[in-house]
């Protein structure tokens, strides 16, 4: 038998990313197109679409548990992506372009410790076709905030010798 209160918290953390994937869905197109480096382009529109695609494995955890996905919202994200939308203010593009990976990387790593948390949940409560598919969006979280370091990388080369916008 498995503790209520550890059900109610994997529900919760559940709907939390559910809430904050939603989020994410809607402010990505604006950082797509505030962002001028292709690669970063790329990236972000990619991870839109894994981002479209982590909200349907989460779709199918709360079809499996016979649970609605909640109305709230995640106020954690909005504001993360509040201060991402921010960036495009910078009008050097290699800054702005800095600046919104920057807050792309917050957005991922507040999946990463959400689905970190779900996983655990799922696993504790033996929920293996859930921990399969949280796993999913947990590797794929995990492999963009490494593609995204390293566009960080070079896209802070770019900045550093070719701006004083800082």
């Amino acid at each position: 038998m498995h503790s209520p209160f550890v059900r109610a918290l994997y529900l919760h953390q559940l709907r939390d990313l559910y809430a904050a994937q939603r989020h994410l869905v809607r402010a990505l197109p604006q950082l797509i197109r505030a962002s001028t480096d292709l690669s970063l382009r790329r990236r972000l529109t990619l991870h839109l679409e894994q981002t479209k695609g982590q909200l349907v494995r989460l779709e199918r955890i709360f079809e499996a548990l016979d649970q609605g996905k909640g109305s709230q919202t995640n106020q954690s994200m909005a504001e993360l992506i509040r201060q991402g939308e921010t960036a495009s203010a910078y009008l050097d593009v290699n800054v702005r372009d800095l600046a919104l990976i920057a807050a792309v990387q917050q957005f991922e790593h507040y999946e990463l410790a959400g689905y970190r948390a779900a996983l655990t949940s799922a696993l504790l409560l033996q929920e293996e076709d859930a921990a399969l598919l949280l796993d999913a969006s947990l590797q794929e979280a995990s492999a963009t905030d490494d593609q995204l370091i390293v566009l960080s990388t070079s896209t802070a080369r770019k900045a550093l010798h070719g701006s004083d916008a800082w």
